[in-house]
């Protein structure tokens, strides 16, 4: 019996000392996993800038893939941007990074819901990065480019560094490329001009596709577009002040504030059952969608736009609502991209009892 006590003795004392030494071992540091993306350039193409990246904390490298949903790339780009209401822009909602670096701006004020304007950021800001600019007949339009758009390839999780992030370090943050920093040298100089045609004072200087390009800007990018127009000779007298150019820039693009889809300047209420009986006459109605048709295109008399420039424009216009226009599009049986929509289409999608 004695000898039975002091075997059950020891195995306890054994398992005792095998438990305070597993309770004492450290807990496994964090590592360091970096999300890159390209925007709409290959990695090796010679005119991409340094691509934006996201990095976060994760308890293995084994686990920095977009198959961790946890770690979804959508999920962390979101979370990276920090929305930010300029008191003296109440329809203008800032996007910019922890750091307070500027990033993008979006149509409509930022809300009490920071998800849901985090959200808004980070969709403007991947399909204005993903955009190419095209410039024909005098007017400029960004245009969809859904291989860079919609792809998740083009996030690139090869950038994990083991228990690299230990107690106490900030192991979470962003660098974003600003929308200006993504252009090519020839997109540059296109802006370039937008801003010098912006700057002689009339809003009709640019349509309305060009302004809301040169309404994202930041004070930087606009510093950089003068300096650059100046380099082409398309400036050469002083400009007023970056921070009051800004506001004008802004100025060119009515914005929607957050209570109704209809309140923006830049939209009339095209419901079937109140605008055409507001406005006394249909012909009216039709003329108002006419000027709104013939701006998005980006000529007179036009005979038809594409599905996407449609879409960019009221997305932009019904920001901070529930409003989506492409559901619209879609229930009308019209698919984005460059399909393209005629004015009589147009009105049917606005006013389908017409």
């Amino acid at each position: 019996m004695l000898v039975l006590l002091s075997v059950v003795s020891l195995l306890s004392a054994t398992v005792a000392s095998r438990n305070e030494e597993e309770g004492a071992a450290p807990t496994k540091t964090p590592s360091k996993c970096t999300i890159k993306w390209h925007h709409k350039y290959e990695a090796n193409d010679p005119q991409a800038p340094q691509p934006s990246k996201v990095w976060f904390p994760v308890t293995s490298c084994m686990k920095c893939k977009a198959t961790f949903t946890d770690y979804f790339y959508d999920k962390e780009f979101t979370a990276a941007f920090v929305p930010y209401q300029d008191p003296a822009r109440p329809r203008k909602c800032i996007c910019n990074t922890k750091n307070g670096d500027f990033v993008t701006k979006i149509a409509g004020a930022c809300g009490d819901d920071v998800r849901a304007a985090q959200k808004r950021c980070w969709e403007s800001y991947r399909k204005e990065t993903t955009d190419k600019l095209v410039c024909q007949g005098g007017v400029c339009v960004s245009k969809g480019q859904p291989d860079f758009y919609h792809k998740s390839d083009r996030f690139d999780y090869g950038d994990c560094e083991p228990e690299a992030c230990p107690e106490g370090v900030d192991c979470k943050g962003a660098e974003l490329n600003t929308v200006w920093e993504t252009y090519t040298a020839k997109e540059k100089e296109q802006v370039a001009g937008l801003v010098t045609r912006a700057l002689k004072g009339k809003k009709d200087a640019i349509k309305s596709q060009e302004r809301r390009i040169v309404a994202q800007l930041g004070r930087e990018e606009i510093d950089a577009a003068v300096a650059l127009a100046k380099q082409m000779g398309l400036l050469s007298q002083e400009v007023p002040d970056t921070a009051d150019l800004e506001v004008k820039f802004d100025s060119l693009v009515g914005s929607t504030p957050n209570s109704t889809p209809n309140s923006s300047p830049n939209t009339p209420n095209f419901s079937p059952e109140s605008s055409p009986e507001r406005n006394d006459s249909m012909n009216a109605w039709k003329q108002k969608a006419r000027e709104i048709f013939d701006s998005i295109a980006g000529v007179t008399d036009a005979t038809s736009c594409t599905a996407d420039d449609i879409n960019a424009y009221y997305t932009e216009a019904l920001a901070g609502t529930a409003v989506r226009f492409d559901k619209l599009l879609e229930l009308k049986g019209i698919g984005l991209g460059d399909t393209p929509v005629s004015f009589d289409e147009f009105l049917a999608i606005l006013a389908p009892e017409c």
